[in-house]
């Protein structure tokens, strides 16, 4: 059954094997057909295939031609098509004209390349000429907008009128040229210039630079000009006193913040208008005339003949230099840094950054800075050196401090009150600004400036202490005056000293006059009181009469003498002293408590003993001054109309703090028993 099977599915095989057979050879027959079809069908189309690929090459040449034909038309008739917009101008279309004058510098590119072509150089004459005519008319609109809106700011002009007429301080110079300077040409301009400069530029005509140049550095000129007009010429300065070329000082001092806000402004308007690689180029020109204007004023401030006084004004000077020097060094990196990466981008083509270049400005206002510190050193030894000599003012007939301890005080304090004082004075380079210690060598360079200051403070206090006490004692005609004149000078000075302006450069002279005052406090009372206190207890050490008990006639007469004596020495002393001078209020009154104490007990006591004794019939012919008026005199008149006029050379001052340390309460019971003793 199997076997049939297998035979009947191998019969059906061969018979879909036959059918297939039959089927592949009419499907090949067809194919050999349809083949020889397309053989034909090609041979027939072949031509016209041809000529249709030639056709369609003609076509694209022709088409590629009329487009080179109608560039080349463009280029050559660019000229007429646009000497219209060219001929109306940047100002009526600066978009339009701009565009117009691209169009020409590609029309004159096309064209140098095409020099053989029969009419491209009658195009190229005409095209060169009035894109020539265009950048000229660019330039002119580029004067003429900076023309228009270069002017000096209304509030400027004000602070210069105003500073002509000397009626401004430095403080108020400050704020006021904080406040003047605005952008100082519109924002909407800029984009105008620097479109027309690049314009200019591109086409090879640096006429720009120049425009510019000239007319922004004639406004910064003239903003510095009416500040520093009043200085006046050299010869002029050579005949000014030092207080008339000082009061001129704060217009410098304003025309260099001026100066800096100025250059800030013009590199600001540098950079807008022009590209990198002309940015520092225009900046240098435009502020090196104006710079060297101002750096000549200075120049002839520090001709002025060198005296003591000048030093403040130098250091403002220097003040006002130092700070603007880091400002403009930020102005001059910026425009160098930006030129140096343009060079170097690719689109430069790699070519090397220029050589580090510094603004004339900076260099110049450094150079100013270097002969400020060596005026400022010459003027401070002139200073040390003028209180060496003798004392050119009268001494105050009332005792009171001398007016140049005063001023010497003042001149420190002022001196102390620059942060740049001490490294200018004592610091080693030429340059010096404020202190900026850094570490352990910072504290050792301004330990090193306060120990120089303190030893020209030294110096400075102990000449003038001398020399002052030189001149009392050679103008008063009591030793008591000369020695109340030199306490109010010690004591003013020791409080000077130990306050918090001097403390840090006066220490040491503070360490070496310790008791200074109170040596002087002793000096005036053995001067006045102890010929007196050493009379009365001269008496008092002998016996006393009884009382009621009558005198005979040598006795009457010698306590008449005593009174005699006692009147002629307290006499003058009330007389006189009302009128003389202890400045601070604590030392005053501490003083006149140690005269109370001094005098008053003994003088009571001889008053006492002589009111028993019938030594005279006329007792106030010889008891003049009782314990009650000598008490009052000393509490209420003692050292207390001399100030009245307000003549005295400080205030007064209670509390303060004497040479040694102490506070003035007076002389001590140790110094009261010394005066007794002698």
């Amino acid at each position: 059954m199997e076997t049939y099977e297998l035979s009947l599915n191998a019969a059906q095989l061969r018979g879909s094997l036959e059918l297939c057979q039959s089927v592949t050879q009419d499907a090949t027959q067809l194919l050999d057909r349809c083949s020889a079809h397309l053989r034909e069908l090609d041979r027939v189309a072949q031509p016209l295939t041809q000529r249709t690929v030639a056709l369609t090459r003609a076509r694209e040449n022709v088409k590629k031609a009329m487009e080179r034909a109608a560039e080349v038309l463009d280029h050559l008739d660019a000229s007429r098509k646009v000497e219209s917009v060219i001929g109306e101008g940047p100002r009526a279309n600066l978009q339009a004209f701009l565009a117009a004058l691209a169009k020409l510098d590609a029309a004159i590119q096309f064209l140098q390349q095409h020099r053989h072509m029969q009419t491209a150089a009658d195009a190229l004459g005409h095209t060169t000429a009035l894109r020539g005519r265009a950048v000229e008319q660019c330039g002119a609109e580029f004067g003429a907008l900076l023309a228009k809106h270069s002017a000096v700011p209304q509030a400027l002009l004000a602070l210069q009128r105003q500073s002509m007429s000397l009626a401004l301080s430095s403080r108020d110079l400050d704020q006021e040229v904080a406040a003047v300077i605005p952008d100082m040409l519109p924002e909407t301009v800029l984009p105008k210039l620097r479109a027309l400069a690049q314009a200019q530029l591109s086409n090879g005509d640096r006429s720009c630079l120049k425009t510019f140049v000239d007319t922004r550095r004639r406004v910064v000129q003239q903003c510095l000009e009416g500040l520093l007009a009043g200085i006046g010429s050299r010869e002029d300065i050579a005949r000014m006193a030092w207080r008339q070329v000082e009061v001129r000082i704060p217009s410098w001092v304003a025309a260099v913040k001026l100066l800096v806000r100025l250059v800030q402004e013009e590199a600001r308007l540098c950079a807008l208008v022009f590209p990198s690689s002309e940015q520092f180029e225009a900046l240098q020109q435009v502020t090196s005339g104006p710079g060297r204007f101002l750096i000549e004023a200075g120049d002839r401030i520090l001709s002025c003949k060198p005296v003591p006084d000048k030093l403040f004004g130098l250091l403002d000077m220097h003040e006002a230099a130092s700070a603007a020097l880091p400002s403009l060094r930020a102005a001059l990196l910026a425009a160098q840094q930006t030129c140096r990466l343009e060079r170097a981008s690719p689109g430069m083509g790699g070519m090397p950054a220029p050589a580090p270049q510094t603004l004339a400005v900076y260099t110049e206002l450094a150079g100013l800075l270097t002969r400020t510190v060596a005026e400022v050193r010459a003027c401070f030894a002139l200073l040390q050196e003028s209180y060496g000599g003798k004392v050119a003012d009268s001494v105050p007939p009332d005792g009171t401090v001398h007016p140049l301890c005063g001023s010497t005080v003042a001149a420190l304090k002022r001196l102390m009150s620059y942060e740049s004082a001490l490294p200018v004075l004592f610091g080693e380079g030429a340059q010096q600004g404020p202190p900026a210690p850094s570490g352990m060598g910072g504290l050792r360079e301004e330990a090193r400036l306060l120990e120089r200051m303190s030893a020209a403070v030294t110096t400075i206090l102990d000449s003038l202490l001398a020399a002052v006490g030189a001149k009392a004692q050679a103008a008063y005609r009591t030793k008591a005056l000369a020695a109340l004149h030199m306490l109010n000078n010690a004591q003013f000075l020791s409080h000077a000293a130990a306050g918090k302006e001097l403390r840090a450069v006066a220490e040491p002279w503070l360490d070496g006059h310790k008791g200074l005052v109170e040596q002087y406090q002793r000096q005036y009372m053995e001067a006045c009181w102890a010929p007196l206190v050493s009379l009365l207890q001269a008496d008092l050490r002998q016996p006393a009469p009884g009382a009621g008990q009558q005198l005979e006639k040598g006795g009457r007469q010698a306590a008449k003498d005593k009174w005699t004596a006692v009147n002629k020495l307290l006499e003058p002393v009330m007389a006189q002293q009302g009128s003389w001078t202890v400045v601070d209020p604590g030392l005053r009154y501490g003083l006149k408590d140690s005269i109370a104490d001094l005098v008053l007990p003994p003088y009571q006591e001889f008053t006492e003993r002589y009111m028993r004794l019938p030594f005279t019939e006329n007792r106030t012919k010889y008891m003049k001054v009782g314990v009650g008026a000598l008490r009052g005199f000393l509490a209420q008149e003692l050292f207390e109309r001399g100030g009245e006029g307000g003549g005295s050379a400080v205030d007064g001052r209670s509390g303060s703090r004497t040479a040694d340390g102490s506070s003035h309460g007076g002389m001590t019971r140790s110094s009261v028993s010394s005066v007794l003793r002698s």
